[in-house]
């Protein structure tokens, strides 16, 4: 840990009022790893570290896992496994998709975007609280281990375009916001076509994430798994032998993925030049309830500011939700957002392709 550029970090980010967001700046490794994920640049890291606290307090990251109940259809169609310490003699935390046996198709297919995304956010929030422990208890750098399982993965003339798009930008926006929170990704059982599916998705994947990939396609992968974890931690589903552990149970994912519920809803047609923007303005009132629905037929990316005054003074605007590239869904999204109860408020939506 470079503990001097830390202290300037975190002097140059300022003091955030909200105790959690004190919690978070309190703890070195987390500005660490922003600082090493754009590689010691001090002053980036304090633009991005100083919008994404602005995006934990608009957006209550913070408390997630309490407030914003699991959603029963991603836990049940599409489970993301947090198992705990990888081994006693290291300190990361274990992850776990069987990302072969989800219907991806379906998914994309049926998620609207936004809360498909808070149900994201959650499960990172959750892991993040796993790996401050782990941090607290060692002294050193923790960080996620996720297994990927492909197994029963089946190529067809459209995964491509969907792991290049949708998929790709979904865990794109969740490495954006929580940088080196991902120390390593195993995947297991990876079919033949696995070379196809790495150069869709290297152009996209952050250059510190590059070397912490590994691919395996042993016909074994508790010869691989048990490199990395301890047998205690192997869920029963890998388990060759009979084990003297209390070995974990994972979901299995659960397909067909449910079809959306439609919605009918009169939405405004707005066109977005090539290589341009647009800008929409409302009027809020305090304690006023926002529902947003959205439907866009390209790749795009979105932004939502708010502001006490109408100005166009950038600066003293903040995000609603974290701006990010947005797929092109067949869904109608729907999010809604609670105008703080203190002012007024100006809302301000920006799109650019």
């Amino acid at each position: 840990m470079d503990c001097e550029a830390v202290g300037r970090v975190r002097a140059a980010v300022g003091a955030w009022p909200q105790p959690r967001l004190q919690q978070y700046l309190q703890h070195d490794w987390n500005i660490q790893r922003w600082i090493t994920a754009y590689e010691g640049d001090e002053q980036e890291t304090i633009k991005v570290l100083s919008r994404h606290l602005n995006n934990r307090d608009t957006m209550g990251l913070c408390d997630l896992p309490e407030s914003e109940p699991a959603c029963p259809i991603m836990e049940k169609h599409a489970p993301l496994s947090i198992l705990g310490r990888n081994h006693p003699d290291d300190n990361k935390v274990t992850l776990w998709e069987l990302t072969g046996q989800l219907d991806i198709h379906g998914l994309v297919e049926n998620i609207r975007i936004s809360p498909f995304m808070k149900s994201r956010f959650r499960w990172m929030e959750m892991v993040h609280r796993e790996v401050v422990k782990e941090e607290q208890r060692t002294g050193k750098q923790s960080g996620g281990l996720l297994v990927m399982d492909l197994k029963h993965l089946r190529f067809s003339p459209s995964l491509l375009s969907v792991i290049g798009g949708p998929y790709r930008i979904m865990w794109g926006t969740l490495f954006e916001q929580y940088p080196q929170m991902i120390q390593e990704i195993v995947i297991i059982n990876a079919p033949t076509f696995v070379n196809l599916l790495y150069q869709t998705c290297i152009p996209f994947i952050p250059a510190d994430y590059k070397s912490k990939i590994t691919i395996c396609s042993s016909s074994s992968p508790s010869i691989t798994l048990i490199k990395r974890l301890h047998p205690s931690i192997l869920p029963t589903q890998y388990v060759e032998e009979e084990s003297p552990h209390a070995n974990p149970d994972i979901p299995k994912p659960v397909s067909p993925f449910p079809r959306a519920e439609p919605l009918t809803v009169q939405l405004d047609s707005v066109s977005v030049p090539a290589g341009g923007r647009v800008y929409l303005k409302l009027r809020l009132e305090a304690d006023e309830t926002l529902s947003i629905y959205t439907k866009h037929e390209q790749e795009m990316t979105v932004f939502w500011f708010y502001s006490k005054e109408d100005t166009k003074n950038v600066s003293s605007w903040r995000e609603i939700i974290a701006g990010c590239e947005r797929p092109a869904l067949s869904t109608i999204d729907r999010s809604r957002w609670v105008v703080p109860l203190t002012t007024p408020s100006w809302s301000l939506l920006l799109l650019q392709p």
